[in-house]
């Protein structure tokens, strides 16, 4: 079988990597502006230019990012970093889910909404999970993942989701999964 490799941008992180300078330009006018006692030390200075565009470097090497998968399982990395991968076997993934995430406002309306592909091992625990909006060869992509996975959960919904910074995250499913 061949690998089909799938390029992908992940916006959040694109648009925090163009954000980041603004904010960080907009903190240092209002510290001139008050006229802080530690304005005048220059590694504060130089440490509040930097913070920003290392931010914006770093935001910007991690919104580009390869999915490969193959017979063998499906590889995870980013474009412009690709020392840092990830790599699942088949035998690893159970099943995957197409996930739809809302993220709620403070009057408790949806203001923020968008597809992710989630993929589960047998504990029903989320091995990694990917955007799919700005994905190329999603339609091939999708087609070797149905013929390699055991089953496919289709249809979760997701309401504010905490994002798990420790472990893995268990997976709860609408229905029992026969």
């Amino acid at each position: 079988m061949r690998e089909v490799k799938s390029i992908g941008i992940n916006y959040d992180r694109l648009s925090y990597a163009f954000l980041s300078p603004i904010a960080g330009f907009v903190i240092v006018g209002a510290i001139i502006k008050n006229d802080y006692s530690y304005i005048n030390n220059p590694k504060f200075l130089i440490l509040l230019f930097f913070l920003p565009i290392t931010l914006a470097f770093y935001f910007f090497l991690k919104s580009f990012n390869v999915l490969i998968v193959d017979s063998f399982g499906i590889e995870f990395k980013y474009l412009l970093l690709p020392i840092k991968s990830l790599k699942k076997r088949w035998t690893q993934i159970n099943s995957y889910a197409t996930v739809k995430i809302k993220r709620r406002g403070s009057r408790h309306q949806i203001i923020y909404s968008r597809s992710e592909l989630w993929f589960i091992d047998s504990n029903a625990m989320l091995v990694f999970k990917t955007y799919k909006k700005g994905r190329t060869n999603l339609y091939q992509l999708m087609t070797i993942i149905n013929r390699s996975t055991k089953r496919a959960v289709i249809d979760l919904d997701k309401t504010d989701p905490h994002s798990s910074s420790i472990g893995k995250q268990k997976v709860t499913y609408r229905h029992p999964l026969t």
